[in-house]
């Protein structure tokens, strides 16, 4: 279905070439339409269709921005068929779309889209210090400087900063932090969250850096949907690295609330399988092998 898929998007991107050198930038448009295919669902790995759905007669090159936007349609295709040759198994090819997707674009939205997706990739190879190295290169787009091998100071200062800004309020009102808008702050957001999994086999201070990352990032700018992975990550560090127990308790609780607040049921597993970390620590080995049986069940 995936190389069904692939060949779609080529005839897609094609047809999309083809528009861009044959229509003069300033030439009005006669119902211009454009093959757009939704081959997959990346949030479930699955195929939603193979069949391309033909936008309803769209305007695309009536001016110089209309090219501009076939540009965006092309890079989004592009991106699709990367994302499908991945799925396919096509790890190398999909690497280099997605490197070449790279220097198709001074966006700094679309470019840790695809940084995004490229740690994923390498992730799933174990490749855990390539992904740290993308993962940083996407960073410092964001003036965020992180070293692969942070220092315990550089960690350190990150965690105190989260106490400084939770002042005297209780852990459990964090769940009504506002909404997360800014969107360079809700891409650094997902980065961190991928960078996370990678560094846990390459440093860890680098580790403990991003949980700390996480929490104070959703403490300046808001919640959103990646905050309740801060919230646990950062708990599950707290009572074999700093010995506090307690809040420990307390970060993985609220993490489990506000997911429920905002209907992240399919991410239950995941939030389970951490909470058995904190358990661990303090609830015992039999508390640790529920939680972990509870996200083995729903996963």
């Amino acid at each position: 279905a995936y190389l069904q898929s692939i060949e779609l998007l080529d005839a897609s991107i094609a047809l999309v070439d083809y528009s861009v050198a044959a229509v003069p930038a300033a030439a009005p448009s006669k119902n211009a339409s454009v093959c757009i295919v939704d081959c997959t669902d990346q949030n479930s790995g699955g195929v939603l269709s193979a069949e391309p759905a033909i936008s309803s007669s769209r305007s695309l090159y009536g001016n110089v921005s209309a090219h501009k936007r076939a540009e965006a349609l092309r890079f989004d295709l592009l991106f699709e068929r990367a994302w499908c040759s991945w799925l396919n198994g096509s790890i190398d090819s999909a690497r280099e779309s997605f490197e070449e997707l790279l220097e198709l674009s001074s966006d700094k939205l679309k470019k840790a889209a695809v940084f995004r997706v490229l740690i994923e990739l390498e992730n799933s190879i174990a490749n855990f210090s390539a992904s740290v190295e993308l993962a940083l290169q996407c960073l410092k787009m964001f003036d965020i400087e992180i070293e692969a091998r942070p220092g315990q100071e550089r960690m350190l200062a990150e965690y105190e900063r989260v106490w400084q800004k939770i002042g005297a309020r209780a852990i459990e009102d964090l769940i009504d932090l506002p909404e997360m808008t800014d969107r360079e702050t809700l891409a650094v957001m997902e980065i961190l969250l991928v960078l996370h999994l990678a560094s846990l086999s390459v440093d860890q201070n680098l580790f403990l850096l991003c949980g700390c990352l996480m929490v104070n990032l959703s403490l300046d700018a808001g919640n959103c949907d990646i905050s309740p992975f801060g919230y646990i990550y950062f708990g599950s560090t707290l009572p074999r690295n700093f010995g506090n127990f307690q809040d420990a308790v307390r970060f993985g609780s609220l993490a489990a609330r506000l997911m429920d607040k905002r209907g992240l049921n399919m991410q239950r597993a995941r939030m389970d399988l951490i909470f058995s970390v904190i358990s661990f620590w303090t609830q015992g080995k039999k508390s640790c092998f529920e939680f972990a049986q509870k996200s083995f069940d729903s996963a």
